[in-house]
């Protein structure tokens, strides 16, 4: 079958799809595939010699496919409408018992749903940045026309298509400026509709009207501004009467929605602030009237029921598997995420890694997942360090981490951190894991005794508080210095402390630290560290060379019955697992000359991180030609990559393995990660990017969201207390401007919008 597949992707590839070999059980390319969403690679670099595959996909843009869901229920209603129209088009059945109708279109929207029952969607599109899994791929089988031969469409056919798919939407309000069956309304979405849908809703903002037809860069556009590329996160803007032909002013976030303003000469935008679609056509347009910039909204055509559901979906909020994510009733309050959803791949990886999450959530009684997985790999990093490294290019890459998990207080930490300092206390009994250090000379002394160390620090907001000068506190200060200058000495074989007192009495004679290595596993509260990060701690590298993970805000508490509240044991190591890390430490103390084990990488592993590579390195140029933050962090991936590799080879094989090597699996694990890592720094710099009113802002819509919704100005005023009345007065008003809230005066409540 893989031959068969593998000439058909040639053929599909030879007529200018974007084709890509797929996991048919999974519904994904294999790897790393976003970056070829923007660019079709060349064929031998995704399908390569001896690759095992099952399926093949197409990446969507100019390719567009309408995905009949249910079995295909709509389907031949759809195809009896337009009758020979559909004629020449593919047609597949799915493995669901779906069906596929592709065509070509230079304007391609993105993924949309177009109509819906009472069970869900029953008709949507592939379209920027989808893929889909198509035949020859088993389960897919092609009932006319053919992918190599697909229809070009020009914008009125298109539409039409979409218009015959939307006209079967059973949940929408059928009132008589809605007759399907009307020449007149036929000839109307011909001449009319557009890959946005420019009718508003029911119980639809202003805000949310220009933010879903992307009002704000239409306006940009008649002003003179310029759109000049994106990346999987940035659209990059140059601004009206820039020289440089290809710099950049300003940015739009495809994560928040917000256009961010780089710029000291893009007036009347103010540089360092963000602004929303509304607030943009509101400068452009209305003179900086919000208020009147509402008002010009157009007003209804057609009117969904109160439940239908209206929200186009970006491709890039699409899940692991392609698969879009859940809709949202419009009757939800809903606000932009600042959550990173963690690759659910990593929570299944095995090994060493899996045996030490699985003791985390089984003592846990409110489990973290995400938290385990990262105390996982710490524990791994510790027993592994000075034992093996990597050797790239004559780099020698080890596997210390530095690790933060950030959740808030009483939601599952403490089971992690107790596992964690057994197995430490387990492989060191007469060094336990030390929770601090009292000052810089206490900790180069501990590297100098024991040269391996697992740092359980669970003060990390106090930390940032030190190094970002709001406490003034010298030896917290040089404690942390001194850790990143370890993370970068982990491959020197001649670090030397400094002298102590004894030493400086020549009592004791300095000698140099060969390959020092320090693993560090933190946690934090979110609000904490928010409120203690700053740009400088972004810039100067501490936060950067933490691996951080988003915890849940709420985890649930296990539902225990009386005999199983009573019967289990108090944790601890089982023998066998005890076994398992006295094999590590025998590994370190019986190194021939001290030298690590060199553990190789195999060409499948090497590919995957080099395609990673290419997308990460196009972001640091990006954003060193413009700036921003995350520049310098980036920097830092590639070593990260390869750590991460070494890690998960490390809890595939365990000690003293002589097969060890870091294979392909282990290199999409660590990009996983790396990019999971990608996000939740940028969010964390896009925060710091804004002004402290536009943080303030953000603040107060998350908060409002956790309430449920809504609160009143006690609750408001209680909470944020620490900002002055006019901060508070501010950020109502500029919330209520900009529709984010609304007020009920009888109720005295605001509620999110």
């Amino acid at each position: 079958m893989t031959q068969e597949l593998l000439d058909r992707a040639r053929e599909l590839y030879d007529s200018g799809l974007n084709v890509l070999p797929a996991d048919r059980a999974k519904k994904r390319p294999l790897g790393t595939w976003k970056q070829w969403t923007k660019a079709r690679p060349k064929f031998d670099e995704v399908f390569r010699p001896g690759l095992k595959f099952d399926a093949i996909c197409v990446v969507c843009g100019a390719l567009e496919i309408i995905d009949f869901d249910q079995a295909g229920l709509k389907f031949q209603e759809f195809a009896n409408f337009l009758g020979n129209n559909l004629d020449g088009f593919p047609v597949e059945r799915t493995q669901s018992g779906g069906k596929h109708l592709g065509f070509r279109s230079d304007d391609c929207g993105r993924n949309q749903k177009l109509a819906s029952n009472a069970q869900g969607v029953t008709i949507e599109t592939r379209g920027e940045g989808g893929i889909c899994l198509i035949a020859p791929s088993s389960g897919y089988e092609l009932e006319r026309g053919d992918w190599s031969n697909v229809p070009t469409l020009s914008k009125k056919e298109r539409d039409f298509i979409l218009y015959a798919a939307r006209r079967l939407n059973e949940i929408e309000d059928k009132t008589a400026n809605f007759d399907k069956n009307s020449q007149k309304t036929t000839e109307y979405y011909q001449n009319n509709a557009s890959k946005r849908d420019f009718f508003t809703f029911q119980g639809e903002s202003a805000s949310d009207y220009y933010r879903r037809t992307e009002a704000g860069k239409d306006a940009l556009q008649r002003h003179g501004w310029e759109y000049l590329r994106d990346d999987l996160k940035w659209e990059q803007w140059k601004r009206p009467g820039q020289p440089i032909a290809d710099k950049p002013g300003a940015s739009w976030s495809k994560e928040d929605g917000f256009f961010h303003v780089f710029s000291s000469n893009a007036a009347p935008f103010e540089p360092g602030k963000s602004y929303s679609h509304l607030q943009v056509v509101a400068l452009l347009d209305y003179g900086g009237d919000v208020s009147a910039a509402s008002k010009a909204v157009p007003r209804s055509i057609m009117r969904p029921a109160k439940n239908a559901i209206v929200e186009l979906v970006d491709p890039f909020e699409l899940d692991d598997d392609a698969e879009l994510v859940a809709p949202v009733p419009p009757t939800e309050k809903r606000i932009a995420p600042r959550s990173i959803p963690f690759p659910s791949e990593l929570f299944n990886v095995g090994g060493l890694l899996g045996e030490i999450q699985d003791m985390m959530n089984a003592l846990a009684i409110r489990p973290q997942p995400e938290g385990a997985f990262l105390g996982a790999l710490a524990c791994v990093s510790y027993l592994s360090g000075r034992s093996i490294a990597l050797n790239y290019n004559g780099t020698l890459v080890t596997p210390n981490l530095y690790a933060l998990f950030l959740a808030p207080t009483g939601m599952g930490k403490e089971a992690i951190r107790r596992v964690a300092s057994e197995i430490a206390r387990t492989y060191a009994p007469k060094e336990p894991a030390p929770e601090s250090f009292a000052s810089v000379q206490a900790l180069q002394n501990f590297v100098a005794r024991v040269r391996k160390i697992f740092w359980l620090h669970d003060e990390f907001g106090r930390d940032l508080a030190v190094m970002n000068g709001e406490k003034n506190n010298a030896n917290v200060s040089s404690v942390i210095t001194e850790s990143l200058k370890l993370y970068s000495n982990a491959s020197n074989q001649g670090y030397l402390p400094k002298l102590v007192s004894q030493e400086a009495k020549g009592s004791k004679k300095v000698a140099p630290v060969d390959r020092p290595s320090l693993t560090i596993f933190a946690t934090g509260n979110p609000a904490e560290y928010y409120e203690a990060t700053s740009e400088t701690l972004l810039k100067n590298g501490y936060v950067a060379r933490f691996t951080t993970v988003l915890g849940r805000k709420y985890s649930e508490k296990k539902a225990l019955s009386f005999e199983e509240a009573t019967s289990v044991a108090p944790f601890s190591l089982s023998p066998r697992f005890q076994g398992r890390i006295a094999a590590w430490r025998d590994m370190e103390n019986n190194q021939a000359d001290e030298k690590p084990v060199f553990i190789p990488f195999t060409r499948a592993a090497f590919e995957v991180v080099r395609d990673f590579d290419v997308a990460i390195e196009k972001q640091i140029r990006l954003e060193s030609e413009t700036g921003e933050t995350s520049a310098g962090a980036r920097a830092r991936y590639f070593e990260k990559v390869w750590k991460y590799a070494l890690l998960f080879a490390a809890s595939q094989y365990g000690a003293g393995n002589l097969e060890m090597v870091v294979d392909e699996d282990c290199a999409r694990f660590a990009t996983l990660l790396v990019d999971y890592e990608s996000r939740v720094f940028s969010a964390t710099a896009d925060r710091f990017a804004a002004n402290a009113e536009t943080r303030f802002a953000l603040d107060v819509r998350e908060w409002a969201a956790a309430l449920g919704g809504s609160f009143t100005k006690t609750e408001f005023t209680r909470k944020f207390q620490r900002h002055n009345p006019r901060e508070r007065n501010d950020v109502l008003e500029t919330l209520l401007e900009a529709d984010y809230l609304r007020q009920d005066e009888k109720a005295r409540r605001f509620y999110l919008q």
